[in-house]
């Protein structure tokens, strides 16, 4: 490095060790409340940080910018600082955190100091201003905020960007630094080292992320090619992001493009470039076209039409869950993906639970004692497509067989589960150190918070349209915040302080602030489940005796619901 750069160097230093003398909560507390005050001025003001991290940006920029154009006209990237909060407003993102990271990589001639788009970053940085807040754990079972923040990013970055099958980020941390690569399975860091004992790492590592390696190197499928808006109006007609040309594998020239009239989707090979041979076949394997056909089976539990509608699905999923759980399976990831509305006006059942990746098995085997578990069920009415009973059912006996088995098969990770619909028993062992077994209970207390997301999210739509009435509209503002508190915390300790009985998350349809829009959107039987909802934590949070939360507790509040719509 020049003398010009041994300041830049010294600060770097001087920051660091005037933050160690700091401890990480300290530190991470301070970040946490810079962000609070930021969201109360609109997320206009950029990045979040304690002071001495904020010190750092400047410096680190300069740093990167030199190394990247030593010797060189320009580079092909540059490192900037990210001004302003990227926000997670498209509708495949909606209700994900607005985060930002403190750096962004982004190409030559992209105004990404300024763009909240995602769709202008093809990496990003993380800095915290301590050793100690690097991602190696200093307690086992945690996860440092560092990571944490850095699956966020990558998270919404490959919801933008749906054709990068990983993607890069630099995490800085104090003197010391390393590169996070992450996919959809995962996270895997490099080796860490310290910048002032191998500069010549750090040189090759910026060198390399700004200049030399290519964007399918950074992550994108070399297969596919994503159009330009200008390029997708001259195919289909209109713009919409994203498109893009699937190319054919091996010597076959055809192209294909998703969504175009007459023409499918190739699948072939499509995250390597080189045709994989068959194992044991000397001969070169006959070329197939395989065509992925994909139907929607259900539909998301926000996009409710009528509250009825809303609340029978919910009880028809709760009570899969039941079901499952007494056949010895406990699903352990309940999330607003995981629970689905039938699409069919008719069907027997208006909800229903999926994706079972993390469940917990009883027994690794069905060789086990079976109990046949017989129950009668009542008359249950039928709905037509206007919400109303048209109709009973018969009176059936419900026979089915129930396994037993003391061993335990776990699968998933020991923490599992989306953590905005975490139980908050679950959320603080993440802090504590304690040891959590996940059980029946704290699947139910999720269901809880799935649907106050649900909900919450389906006011916020339908309260901002135009056709919406102007009260209504008038506190969407307010309405977001309050959806970005309940919903929008990013590290488990945030999360858990919004998950008690009095917290916004089940509160909300009791304040002022948005009242018109309650009395708009909510009927009373639905803000009367609130209340149950509540005084059902209440009892579980209870200090001396709490009664845990159970399937026929939560079933019962809302079959009374459902009664009084």
């Amino acid at each position: 490095m020049t003398p010009t750069y041994s300041g830049v160097f010294a600060l770097i230093n001087s920051t660091h060790k005037k933050a160690s003398m700091r401890s990480s909560d300290e530190l991470e507390l301070e970040e946490v409340q810079d962000a609070t005050t930021d969201k109360n001025k609109e997320e206009r003001s950029g990045n979040h940080g304690s002071a001495e991290e904020k010190k750092m940006y400047d410096p680190l920029i300069r740093l990167f910018s030199f190394i990247s154009t030593f010797g060189l006209a320009h580079s092909s990237r540059r490192f900037k600082r990210t001004n302003g909060m990227l926000k997670a407003d498209e509708p495949h993102t909606f209700g994900f955190p607005s985060v930002s990271p403190d750096i962004t990589l982004a190409v030559e001639g992209v105004d990404a100091s300024n763009s909240r788009k995602w769709l202008d970053r093809d990496g990003f940085g993380e800095v915290k201003p301590t050793k100690k807040q690097g991602p190696k754990r200093s307690t086992a079972g945690t996860i440092p905020p560092i990571v944490t923040q850095c699956a966020d990013y990558a998270r919404l970055f490959m919801s933008a960007r749906p054709f990068m099958l990983f993607c890069v980020g630099i995490l800085i941390f104090g003197t010391e630094f390393c590169i996070g690569i992450f996919d959809r399975d995962g996270i895997t860091f490099s080796p860490i080292y310290d910048m002032f004992e191998r500069p010549d790492v750090l040189v090759r590592v910026v060198r390399s992320l700004a200049c030399d390696l290519s964007i399918e190197e950074l992550g994108s499928d070399p297969t596919v090619s994503v159009l330009t808006d200008d390029e997708t109006q001259t195919l289909t007609g209109q713009k919409k992001y994203p498109s893009a040309i699937v190319t054919s594998v091996g010597n076959d020239p055809r192209k294909w493009f998703p969504g175009l009239a007459g023409f499918p989707i190739t699948v072939q090979n499509l995250r390597s470039a080189v045709p994989q041979p068959i194992p044991g076949d000397d001969d070169d394997p006959t070329p197939v076209l395989h065509r992925l056909l994909l139907g929607t089976l259900g539909r998301p539990m926000w996009e409710y039409r009528s509250d009825r509608e809303l609340l029978t699905g919910f009880h028809d999923a709760l009570i899969a869950h039941r079901n499952l759980y007494d056949r010895g399976i406990l699903h352990r990831d309940i999330s607003a993906g995981n629970i689905l509305l039938i699409e069919a006006q008719n069907a027997p059942i208006r909800g229903f639970l999926s994706d079972l990746e993390f469940a917990r098995v009883k027994s690794p085997n069905m060789r086990t004692r079976e109990v046949r578990v017989r129950s009668d069920i009542s008359p249950q009415p039928k709905y037509n497509e206007r919400g109303q009973i048209y109709a009973m059912t018969e009176p059936t006996t419900r026979e089915y067989t129930k396994f037993e088995s003391t061993v335990t098969l776990k699968r998933g990770a020991g923490m599992t589960g989306t953590a905005q619909f975490m139980a908050r028993e679950i959320l603080e062992s993440d802090s504590t150190g304690k040891s959590v077994v996940h059980g029946v209970a704290h699947d139910v207390e999720s269901y809880i918070w799935v649907l106050s997301y649900c909900v919450m999210r389906s006011l916020l739509l339908r309260a901002g349209r135009r056709s919406a009435p102007q009260d209504a509209q008038a506190q969407c503002k307010e309405f977001r915040k309050i959806f970005a508190r309940a919903f929008g915390q990013t590290t488990p300790r945030f999360i858990a302080i919004e998950r008690t009985a009095l917290a916004f998350t089940l509160k909300f349809p009791s304040l002022s602030d948005i009242d018109r829009i309650i009395a708009r959107f909510m009927s009373d039987a639905l803000v009367a489940l609130f209340i149950d909802f509540q005084i059902l934590l209440q009892y579980a949070e209870a200090i001396v005796n709490p009664t845990p939360l159970t399937h026929d507790a939560v079933l019962g509040a809302v079959d009374k619901a459902i009664a009084s719509l």
